[in-house]
């Protein structure tokens, strides 16, 4: 029974000798995206999707997202300037 005692004071005094460090979780705050973009979701056909990532990629060389902004732009380029010009004072 002694013996038991003293294996568990040395493992004790093993422990208290051991010196724990507390990992320090580093902190990174979030940085807003460099253009002042929004999402926006709609609900649009399946096959339109295909369609759309198939034209964008294959064929264009540009993604979906990219399509999708030219194809306004251009649809709507002289409201769009218009409307930055009236409500911003900047043409693009």
């Amino acid at each position: 029974m002694a013996n038991k005692k003293t294996d568990l004071t040395a493992l004790i005094n093993q422990v208290k000798k051991t010196n724990v460090e507390t990992p320090v979780q580093k902190v990174v705050p979030v940085q807003k995206p460099s253009t002042p973009e929004k999402g926006l979701y709609v609900k649009v056909p399946s096959e339109m999707i295909t369609f759309l990532k198939n034209k964008a990629s294959l064929i264009e060389g540009m993604t979906l997202k990219e399509l999708i902004n030219n194809a306004l732009e251009q649809f709507y380029e002289d409201d769009y300037k218009e409307f930055l010009k009236r409500y911003h004072g900047k043409i693009k």
